[in-house]
């Protein structure tokens, strides 16, 4: 059996050609968009030489590019470097412009098989140098599907993508999710909590996704009771443990349940996730 990851988005833009993607301060991308663009992308890459099992490095921020490049590499059958966007690096590799600036009215997707690597990601090196997680297809196509239905996830969510994309918890929770699912992601490139609540209000975003101290932060705005966060219905909260009296706190403001979350990089994010008693976390009606 073969299986590239790149197909949830090939399957996802053939259900869902004309629903956005990603949603961004000045525009949007529809998956057909998105499905076209990394099919150029892909096409450039295998006409420059590139071949299957070739890694690339990726480092750029929550913007489109990312998600054009991330998958045109998987359709590529290369494997995903995703890189923190604060290295400094003395030039950047590729150029996007440049390499989508082809005609690919049909790209065959590279095959692959589940156990093959499709992203490298870095570890924080909490205890040593970082080290590079090989995740392969299957991994990372398990880890969107379970956590997916996990919060019953639907084309109809809109996902705050605030936390970076290098990182694994936006990677394989947020990207990965969103795509198999179908819904839509409101992309932020760098976090400040007023572009938090200005995107929850704008997009009515209904899932938010942070560490700790992003849930304590927007709980101290002096001017939160001025935003309409009422879209949201579910919020997760990984990367540390969030502490009771913020997570009591938040619930209670919002109105919502938070699901926190135990993960590492070696396991493409999710292991587990702490069900509290509370509000649901499914979606409501009326």
């Amino acid at each position: 059996m073969s299986f590239n990851l790149a197909a949830i988005l090939s399957e996802t833009a053939r259900s869902s050609p004309g629903k956005p993607a990603a949603v961004f301060t000045g525009g949007q991308l529809t998956y057909r968009d998105l499905d076209q663009a990394s099919d150029r992308l892909a096409a450039s890459l295998t006409a420059a030489g590139f071949t299957p099992g070739d890694p690339v490095a990726l480092q750029l921020p929550n913007i489109p590019q990312f998600l054009i490049s991330y998958f045109g590499i998987l359709k590529a059958g290369g494997i995903v470097v995703p890189l923190n966007v604060m290295l400094r690096a003395p030039e950047v590799a590729f150029h996007f412009e440049r390499l989508l600036d082809v005609q690919a009215p049909h790209v065959t997707m590279a095959t692959r098989e589940p156990t093959d690597t499709a992203v490298i990601v870095y570890t924080s090196g909490t205890t040593g140098r970082p080290k590079g997680a090989e995740l392969t297809h299957l991994q990372l196509y398990m880890n969107a599907d379970i956590p997916g239905r996990l919060f019953d996830v639907s084309p109809d969510d809109v996902v705050i993508t605030v936390l970076p994309l290098f990182h694994v918890f936006g990677l394989s929770s947020i990207l990965d999710i969103c795509v198999r699912f179908g819904c839509t992601m409101s992309l932020i490139p760098r976090y400040t909590p007023g572009a938090v609540l200005t995107a929850i209000e704008r997009d009515r975003a209904t899932i938010f996704e942070g560490v700790p101290t992003m849930f304590a932060d927007l709980l101290a705005q002096p001017d939160l009771d001025s935003y309409d966060l009422s879209s949201l219905r579910i919020a997760i909260s990984g990367g540390a443990s969030i502490p009771v009296p913020v997570l009591d706190a938040f619930e209670e403001r919002f109105g919502l349940v938070i699901l926190e979350g135990y993960g590492m990089t070696e396991t493409a994010s999710t292991i587990t996730f702490k069900l509290r008693k509370g509000p649901s976390c499914r979606r409501r009606t009326g």
